[in-house]
């Protein structure tokens, strides 16, 4: 799984004339009220004809107030990228390699950040349109890629987006636990021995 489609899909999991008051205020509601998440999800990547790429199975775990995340993809790619709040993790073990970024120059700079923590700051960066009564569009302003966030009845539901080569990206949520008890040492990531370290901080 590429790295950025891994960050930008945790992926990931938002002030004036370039959004609707009504959608970035529902949108914010919605996002204030994710306090932690424990789901499984199912990624799906297709082209721009609606063709089916590749599929990808695994685990999500979020605590908003320590500005963590954790994706564990299922085998056969076995990726593990783990946030911590500071820094980022991406493990690969099939080219043995772990990079690892700073939270403030990559989180900060995707939309999954409206997820993690949705404030005034935040906003400005992004352009939030609604695409249907649970669904929000979000448009970041320095680049032509579009995210999509949608919600049901229990909260967060997927998150997706389309990049500048029409490629979609969409992760499912499914046996979701919005009550899930984070612990610290769910966000912690040790570098295994043998493996490359691309520290790019």
């Amino acid at each position: 799984m590429k790295l950025t489609r891994i960050m930008f899909g945790a992926a990931l999991m938002l002030a004036s004339s370039w959004c609707f008051a009504g959608a970035t205020e529902d949108l914010l509601a919605r996002s204030r009220a994710l306090k932690t998440m424990s789901a499984d999800f199912h990624e799906v990547i297709t082209d721009e004809d609606g063709l089916e790429l590749e599929t990808y199975d695994g685990r999500i775990r979020i605590e908003t107030a320590a500005k963590s995340f954790r994706l564990d993809t299922a085998e056969p790619e076995a990726n593990a990228v783990v946030c911590n709040g500071k820094e980022l993790y991406s493990y690969d073990p099939s080219v043995a390699q772990v990079t690892i970024l700073s939270f403030d120059k990559i989180v900060q700079n995707s939309p999954f950040w409206l997820v993690i923590d949705p404030s005034p700051k935040v906003l400005e960066k992004f352009k939030i349109t609604a695409s249907g009564p649970d669904s929000f569009n979000i448009e970041a302003r320095d680049t032509a890629v579009v995210y999509n966030v949608s919600f049901d009845k229990q909260g967060l539901a997927s998150i997706g987006y389309t990049d500048k080569n029409k490629q979609t990206v969409k992760y499912t949520f499914e046996k979701r636990d919005f009550n899930y008890k984070a612990s610290s040492r769910d966000f912690e990531f040790t570098v295994p021995e043998g493996v490359t370290v691309d520290d790019q901080r």
